[in-house]
């Protein structure tokens, strides 16, 4: 937005408190009772304010002009922990619990001890945004416009912004950001046929994140580096995860600089319109983050949890055995312990040059081409903590020193863009479009920062895992030393020599017909090819042999899979090797049907249906590294599946109904109470996505990489359908040609159609080391219902004043 030589303005209100709408249905507070979880129904407080006011105007007429907006958000809306599966607690065995020594007291106050992790925590937010900017007429050829742009965001407990989750009071975490920018554009005329734009971007982006300290009976037995005494991190499967996130300390993630100079030219000759220009970007970051600093335990049942927590309270005699398997008290976890160690982070560096050349060219009065050409590079950082080792990464072949002493660099990164459009009968009202691109993705900082800092050298990071069977494993809740870690190696990250840029073939193909004044129907093809796509795979594996597993219960009660076996390769270590690969490959093919008209006669919509389907080899939206990705390194076949974003089938349908229901004065009561009136739904529709039904427990190939059920595949299993209608009512009141002021009641999800986003997803849990896999009883129970755009009704009222 700019000023004028006239004064514009607006203020604005907005109130959304759950006091008006519905309750979460999945809130429950958890009462014990005699041992007995019972569950009493929540509603937490959600109250959200949002208020600011824009204007602009003239400085100097016709020559400088200003403009200033001012947006401020806050809200109060406590956070609510609970068990994933509401029952958890009841699923305690006492009978196996006190044949392995405990009494029930012992039990009852392990119990109450998870039972008060959960419940409402404080959570808050406050997010201040600020916007001014000046526009600047230098003459009649040159303008120039400066804008800053500054945002402050603090919400203390914030990093979980769901209204229900599966973490403990204390497992949230705190969450600030800020950003400011300044932004300059220099327009220029060059010749009747010539135009420029030049523009230049100042930018800083620093956001951080810290833990809380623990709650009463959580073990304060470890420490981060920027928040002190602290609870090791803690997962239950079908309970909830409490301790340090983690994830954090976050005190920079990251301190990020941005200078960025862009230019434009525009040359018409003829039928012909040229674009061609070029963007330069130069980044900071400043990151630091260890992952794992205080330590992490994982646990598949309850029971493995509650020996090993009675015995921390109180030790056990140390041959009391644990729930599942041989393994012995006080190293019940089920999977490897975690922790992280080593330097907070680094400072990297990185340059992006972009190029591009583009015509429009207006072939005939009926057809026109556009041809374009654009050239991306992205210059990475320089290796700073080099491997020094000549150990040779198996399935690789290059030593550590070779692989961690350098970056690949993708540097043939054009893509070359196609496209059309042609009135077929030459009277505007029929046409056909088609287009096809190739666009490159951003090699991620965050991804190149986990193969600077994880390269197994001193100064770096380490990343260390220790199975509960190994000699060196920690007694819970116990973290390893600093001379343990070290001795221990860490996981070392680094990339394939082939390494290349991810690249996406697009393409899409539309017919468009007007049907009457200002209503047009279309059906349209669109596809896209994803290539060169990022994933981790740890090639520090060999096969050992191979190993039979049973189901026991559930839908494949008595069926037997086998599965190769493999272990780390003799004179490699112990630790992962992690290559990041860009082999992943996706495809995705789409029909779209869709209706539209402008308002007329006090009447707008548009309504589309699509009928998609989406396909990859387990395509990976992480941030930073996973340690290994694919289910086994050796056979891709396992990773074939839907993409996590597959929906078959989505419509969504708005319209804006603002009749005129009195024709006399404008100056009448009539034309106040009648008119000025608008009704605005909004219909969304999708068919579930998809999930895979895992296994929880010690991975069953040995390679900790997926965990989904091999017989049934990557997700292969489907939540159910969302659908979802929002609802707007407004009353605009007109007291002159330039000012009114509007009123507006908000209905999101106004018919509280429960929507479930995640489900418990385990459906079988591996039983110690053996090969017997146990139905999950918990599987498929809600766990999620709400996301960042659709809850449980939400009702907001609003007034805005323009002038």
């Amino acid at each position: 937005k700019s000023g004028t030589n006239e004064f514009h303005g607006e203020a604005f209100y907005y109130n959304r408190n759950n006091r008006n709408g519905a309750r979460n249905p999945r809130a429950f507070n958890s009462v014990l009772i005699n041992g007995v979880s019972t569950l009493v129904p929540a509603k937490p407080k959600d109250l959200r304010e949002r208020f600011g006011g824009a204007i602009g105007g003239p400085i100097a007429k016709d020559k400088l002009f200003f403009f200033f907006s001012y947006d401020q958000q806050k809200r109060n809306f406590p956070g609510l922990g609970v068990f994933s599966n509401p029952n958890f607690l009841n699923t305690a065995n006492r009978t196996l619990l006190t044949g392995r020594g405990l009494t029930n007291a012992q039990i009852d106050s392990t119990l109450a001890f998870l039972n008060s992790l959960t419940g409402e925590t404080p959570r808050s937010g406050d997010q201040t945004l600020f916007f001014p900017k000046i526009d600047w007429i230098i003459n009649d050829k040159n303008s120039f416009a400066i804008s800053y742009n500054r945002l402050r965001w603090e919400s203390p407990n914030g990093i979980q912004t769901q209204a229900v989750n599966t973490r403990s009071r204390s497992n949230f975490g705190d969450d600030f950001v800020e950003v400011d920018s300044v932004n300059g554009r220099l327009s220029s005329s060059i010749s009747s046929s010539i135009l420029n734009e030049f523009r230049f971007q100042w930018g800083r982006d620093l956001e951080y994140q810290f833990s809380t300290p623990p709650l009463p009976g959580e073990p304060t037995t470890s420490n981060t580096q920027v928040g002190g005494v602290r609870s090791p991190n803690v997962f239950i499967t079908n309970g909830l995860e409490f301790g340090t996130p983690t994830f954090l300390e976050r005190p920079k993630f990251p301190d990020e600089t941005r200078w960025q100079f862009a230019n434009t030219t525009t040359v018409t000759r003829g039928r012909h319109n040229i674009k061609f220009g070029a963007d330069i970007n130069r980044v900071e970051d400043d990151i630091a983050n260890l992952r794992f600093e205080a330590g992490a335990y994982s646990y598949n049942n309850i029971n493995d949890f509650i020996i090993d927590y009675v015995n921390y309270v109180t030790p056990l005699p140390g041959a009391t055995v644990c729930a599942t398997g041989t393994r012995t008290v006080g190293r019940c976890y089920t999977s490897n312990y975690q922790q992280g160690i080593g330097s907070p982070g680094l400072v990297m560096k990185s340059w992006d040059y972009n190029f591009f050349m583009q015509d429009d060219f207006r072939v005939t009065p009926r057809l026109t081409v556009n041809l374009g050409l654009r050239y991306e590079y992205i210059s990475l950082p320089e290796a700073v903590l080099p491997n020094s080792s000549t150990v040779v990464i198996p399935n690789d072949g290059r030593t550590l020193a070779e692989a961690t002493s350098s970056i690949p660099s993708d540097n043939d990164n054009f893509g070359p863009r196609i496209g059309l459009a042609y009135d077929i009968f030459g009277d505007g009202r029929t046409s056909v479009r088609a287009g096809y691109g190739i666009y490159f993705g951003r090699i991620q900082n965050s991804t190149a920062y986990n193969a600077l800092v994880n390269t197994g050298n001193p100064g770096g990071q380490f990343q260390v895992q220790v199975a509960a069977t190994a000699a060196n494993s920690p007694i819970f809740p116990q973290v390893l030393s600093p001379s343990q870690l070290t001795a221990a190696g860490g996981a070392v990250v680094f990339f394939a020599d082939n390494f290349e840029a991810p690249k996406i073939h697009q393409y899409d193909v539309i017919l468009e017909h007007q049907l009457a004044r200002n209503t047009v129907v279309s059906v349209s093809y669109i596809g896209s090819l994803g290539r060169n796509l990022p994933t981790f795979i740890d090639k520090n594996f060999v096969r050992t042999g191979q190993t039979n597993y049973s189901f026991v219960g559930g839908p494949l009660d008595g069926r037997t899979f086998t599965l190769p076996l493999y272990g780390r390769v003799p004179g490699a270590g112990t630790q992962a090797m992690t290559s990041i690969e860009s082999t992943i490959t996706s495809q995705y093919d789409a029909f779209v049907f869709k209706a539209e008209r402008r308002f007329t006669n006090s009447l707008q919509f548009s309504a589309s249906y699509t009928l998609s389907r989406s396909i990859d080899n387990n395509q990976n939206s992480a941030t930073f590294t996973q340690t290994n990705s694919p289910y086994d390194i050796f056979d891709g076949s396992y990773d074939q599946g839907f993409s996590n974003f597959d929906t078959r089938h989505r419509i969504v349908a708005s319209a804006v109904w603002a009749p005129n229901f009195y024709k006399g004065s404008r100056s009448s009561i009539g034309n106040y109470v009648l008119n000025g009136w608008s009704l605005a739904p909004i219909l969304n529709y999708f068919s579930g996505r998809p999930f895979s039904a895992t296994i929880s427990g010690t991975s069953l190939n040995g390679t900790n990489g997926g965990n989904w059920n091999p017989i049934l595949g990557r997700n292969s299993e489907r939540l159910p359908a969302l659908t979802n209608i929002d609802l707007r009512l407004s009353k605009r009141f007109r007291f002159t040609e330039t000012m009114s002021i509007e009123f507006l009641a908000e209905a999101f999800n106004l018919l509280n159609k429960t929507h479930i986003f995640s489900t418990n997803s385990t459906q079988y849990n591996r039983s110690g080391t053996t090969g017997t896999l146990n139905y999950n009883a918990s599987y498929g129970q809600v766990t999620g219902t709400d996301s960042t755009l659709f809850r449980e009704r939400q009702v907001q009222f609003a007034a805005r004043f323009q002038f």
